[in-house]
């Protein structure tokens, strides 16, 4: 699957990873090509959308994890479920470790925001987002680190080429 040339291509700058919880370890490669991408931008609501679909799917009862500022959800990961994060892609390490973590749990859905500052850093262009939504583009939204313009053009790049 596309998502995990992404993980190969990023491992071969040998970056370390966080470790996958014991139980999941075994299941590294399941479901592979089931995997669907989601990925959510925008100036407000990312957080509060993102979190919507992800509840929306496991009610119905597909396997989703969620990587957001408000929490995330992957039951591979190590990190606290229900505790917010900043920037939950903040990396390239961290993008390992989301593709490992879905990988070892076997999700269907991978739904994550997508901030600024990750499209900045430009570690994400290679993912193969099924779906992009962006929620609400406010171009004064963040003036102490991007002009109106750099802004608004940070948020196209997201959907870019597509």
């Amino acid at each position: 699957m596309k998502l995990f040339k992404v993980k190969e291509k990023l491992e071969k700058k040998q970056i370390k990873k966080r470790g996958i919880k014991k139980e999941y370890k075994n299941n590294i490669n399941s479901k592979r090509n089931d995997l669907k991408i989601i990925g959510i931008t925008g100036s407000r609501g990312k957080s509060t959308t993102a979190l919507m679909i992800h509840k929306y799917l496991k009610s119905s009862g597909y396997k989703s994890t969620l990587y957001s500022s408000v929490m995330v959800d992957s039951p591979a990961s190590h990190l606290k479920k229900n505790e917010a994060y900043e920037v939950a892609v903040r990396d390239e390490e961290s993008l390992i470790s989301i593709i490992e973590e879905v990988g070892a749990y076997g999700a269907e859905y991978l739904v994550l925001e997508v901030n600024e500052s990750s499209l900045e850093k430009g570690f994400l262009k290679d993912v193969p987002f099924d779906v992009r939504v962006l929620t609400k583009l406010n171009p004064k939204h963040n003036l102490e680190q991007y002009s109106e313009e750099q802004y608004v053009d940070l948020k196209k790049s997201f959907f870019k080429d597509i």
